[in-house]
């Protein structure tokens, strides 16, 4: 049996401080710039496709989100940035869940290309994108890695989760 799965990532513009947005959009449409000592950030959709309840490998998917903040009034500067990933519907950074009529498919996001490192506020085991003075005024472009865990009986369908992603600086 093979179903179709989908996580959406979307996020609104920071201002200075701590700033966060969720949706269940599919793409955040992007400013010009960032307003004065803040940020703008979006996010490219991590998208599954096709998942096989019955295969031995996981699923793994890629996506990005690119961040720009300008610098702080007074200061010239971005000091750093920190950005979260919050825990979507299943309230569990450590196993997120993406929820449709079957019920739920595990999966989780990842810092790293090896998917050990999950991205998430720094609670449960794990850990924030952290840059300290990113270049003002420039895109900064992270990669987001995906991975459903193999052999969930599930039904077919389409399942999804909307996460908030929030960016301090």
């Amino acid at each position: 049996m093979v179903l179709v799965v989908l996580s959406a990532l979307a996020a609104l513009p920071a201002s200075a401080g701590r700033a966060s947005g969720s949706a269940e959009t599919s793409q955040q449409t992007r400013q010009a710039g960032p307003p004065e000592g803040g940020c703008i950030i979006e996010v490219i959709p991590v998208v599954f496709g096709s998942y096989d309840v019955n295969s031995p490998a996981p699923l793994d998917s890629y996506s990005t989100l690119t961040f720009n903040c300008s610098p702080i009034p007074g200061e010239g500067r971005v000091p750093h940035v920190r950005i979260e990933i919050g825990a979507g519907s299943s309230g569990m950074i450590g196993q997120r869940r993406m929820q449709g009529p079957g019920g739920f498919v595990n999966y989780n996001l990842y810092l790293d290309a090896v998917r050990q490192v999950i991205w998430g506020d720094g609670s449960q085991g794990s850990q924030t994108f952290e840059l300290d003075s990113p270049q003002p005024n420039q895109d900064h472009v992270v990669p987001i890695y995906g991975r459903v865990p193999p052999m969930q009986a599930v039904s077919q369908g389409h399942y999804d989760d909307a996460l908030t992603v929030t960016i301090l600086f």
